[in-house]
C-alpha cells in the first residue's frame, strides 16, 4: 500500500505550532484565487497566513500574540473571520480590515473554544476551574459566565479543557474536563444554565471534544477516542489507539471522516459514520462495526501533532506540529 504523503508543506515558522485552522478568505484580501486561508500560530506568538494552493505566505505577524498561540476559531460573523487566543488569555479578532485586540480577555489557559455558528463563542477560563465564558462576536463582549455549582462534585471534575456546541441543538454545549468527564450543558439563557448529563470517558484528561450533528468525539491523554450520542448522551463507539495521546480531533464537515492529531506525530483517519454501538482497535484493526474502521495513518511530522482541521469544502486536511510545519493533505475527496 502506498504511504500517503502531504500534497503541500507550509514552512515559515521556526517554533512549534500551537494552533492552526482554515478560515474563509476576507473579501478584500489576497490570495484572490483561493476561497480559504490557512492561519497558524506558534509558541512565540507569531501568526502566519497561507495560500493553501500556492503555499505562499500572504500574512506574517511576528508579534501578533503576547505568548504562545493556543487556539484559532474560524468564524463567519459579519466581517469577522477568526478569533485567536494566546495562553495569557489575550483575544484577537481577524476582521476584513485587519487584526484587532479585544478589550475583554479570559483567564490564562489552553482550553479549546467552540462557536455556535451564529453569534456566540464559548471560551474556557483556564485559571477558573469549571468556568466557561460566552463571547458575543457582534459586540466583542463577554455576555455571560457559567460554572458548576459549588458542592456538585465540581472539584472532582477538574479544569475544563475543551468545549463544543452541539450541531443538532446550539443551546447545548459539550464540556470536557481534565478528570476525563464529559458534561452536557444547556446554555439557552443565563438564568437557566444547567448541567443535563455527564459521562466518564476515562480517568485521564480530555483535551479535545468536537461535535457533528448528534455525535461528540473526545480524545486526550489516554489511548482511547470515544464517540458519544449527544441526544442520549451514551457512548456509541470507542477506538483504542496504539499509543497514548490525542491533541486534537476534527470531523470533516460532511461527517464522513474523523481525524486525530496524536502525540506520536501521526494523524489517524477514521470512517466517521457511526451507525450502531461499536468498538474498534487501532492496534489490531479488528472491528465490531465496519463503519468506524481505520482508513489511514499519516506519518509525516517528526514531533507531536498539535492541530488537525478540515477545510470547509471537505477537500483538504491540515495538520500542524511542534516540528514547526503545517502539512496539507488531500484524502478521500467528497463526491462533486
Amino acid at each position: 500500500m502506498e504511504v500517503p504523503r502531504p500534497r503541500a508543506v507550509l514552512r515559515g515558522h521556526t517554533s512549534g505550532i500551537g494552533a492552526a485552522a482554515f478560515i474563509v478568505r476576507p473579501s478584500q484580501a489576497e490570495p484572490r484565487d483561493s476561497d480559504y486561508l490557512v492561519l497558524s500560530g506558534d509558541v512565540t506568538g507569531r501568526v502566519m497566513g497561507w495560500n493553501p494552493d500556492t503555499r505562499e505566505c500572504v500574512y506574517d505577524a511576528p508579534a501578533a500574540l503576547k505568548s504562545a498561540a493556543c487556539d484559532i476559531v474560524p468564524l463567519q460573523v459579519q466581517d469577522v473571520r477568526a478569533l485567536l487566543r494566546d495562553k495569557t488569555g489575550r483575544l484577537i479578532v481577524w476582521r476584513e480590515t485587519g487584526m484587532l485586540e479585544l478589550r475583554c480577555a479570559v483567564a490564562p489557559g489552553f482550553g479549546k473554544a467552540g462557536w455556535n455558528g451564529h453569534d456566540l463563542v464559548a471560551l474556557v477560563a483556564g485559571d477558573s476551574a469549571n468556568q466557561v465564558q460566552l463571547l458575543d462576536v457582534h459586540n466583542d463582549s463577554i455576555v455571560s459566565t457559567f460554572s458548576h455549582p459549588a458542592g456538585n462534585h465540581s472539584s472532582e471534575l477538574g479544569m475544563i479543557t475543551a468545549v463544543s456546541f452541539c450541531d443538532h441543538n446550539k443551546d447545548l454545549l459539550c464540556v470536557a474536563h481534565e478528570s476525563g468527564a464529559l458534561c452536557l450543558w444547556s446554555v439557552r439563557a443565563p438564568a437557566t444554565f444547567q448541567q443535563l448529563a455527564q459521562v466518564q470517558a476515562g480517568s485521564d484528561p480530555l483535551l479535545s471534544c468536537v461535535t457533528y450533528r448528534d455525535r461528540c468525539a473526545t480524545g486526550g491523554a489516554s489511548a482511547n477516542i470515544g464517540v458519544y450520542n449527544t441526544s442520549k448522551f451514551t457512548q456509541s463507539a470507542r477506538i483504542a489507539l496504539r499509543s497514548s495521546g490525542v491533541s486534537q480531533l476534527a470531523w470533516r464537515p460532511d461527517g464522513k471522516l474523523l481525524a486525530a492529531g496524536c502525540w506520536d506525530g501521526h494523524v489517524r483517519i477514521f470512517d466517521g459514520r457511526v451507525r450502531t454501538e461499536a468498538s474498534t482497535s487501532d492496534e489490531q484493526g479488528s472491528l465490531a462495526d465496519p463503519s468506524l474502521r481505520r482508513l489511514a495513518v499519516l506519518k509525516y511530522h517528526t514531533q507531536s501533532t498539535t492541530c488537525v482541521a478540515f477545510s470547509p469544502d471537505s477537500r483538504s486536511l491540515l495538520s500542524a506540529s511542534q516540528d514547526a510545519k503545517v502539512a496539507l493533505w488531500a484524502l478521500y475527496p467528497p463526491a462533486s
